[in-house]
């Protein structure tokens, strides 16, 4: 039995993927994600470069978060690949939807409620977020 080839998925060739451009870059991207569709290869996607997805689509594309939710949460579904820690970035990607919060601090909250942890932070917004803040001092 021979092992599939296996890679981490880097943010620029989701990036290409889902905004078609420039078109020979996004065209490699989606054949390769229906490669992943086909599990001819492992692909597997990191909260990390989900982080930089989010920042990039919104900075320089311009997309608001619902468009990222709707963009990301779609190519998540197709199945092409493995998403490490896929409940916590999901749901932070939903509640960027109804509250204005970065990502990064969005899938922070997710996950210490998903671990069952709590969160040390200055930052009073998270506690408004549902986290549950450590007391710093």
């Amino acid at each position: 039995m021979t092992s599939l080839p296996a890679a981490f998925v880097d943010a620029n060739v989701v990036l290409r993927f889902l905004t078609r451009t420039p078109a020979r870059p996004a065209e490699a991207a989606a054949s390769l994600f229906a490669r992943g569709q086909r599990s001819e290869v492992d692909l597997v996607l990191l909260p990390a470069v989900v982080a930089e997805i989010v920042y990039v689509l919104e900075s320089v594309y311009d997309y608001d978060s619902e468009r990222v939710r709707f963009e990301l949460m779609t190519l998540f579904d197709t199945g092409c690949f493995a998403i490490v820690d896929d409940a916590a970035l999901r749901r932070a990607l939903a509640l960027r939807v109804t509250t204005p919060v970065d990502f990064v601090d969005a899938y922070l909250v997710e996950k210490a409620r998903y671990e069952g942890l709590g969160v040390a932070t200055f930052d009073r917004d998270l506690g408004r977020l549902g986290a549950d803040r450590m007391d710093l001092v």
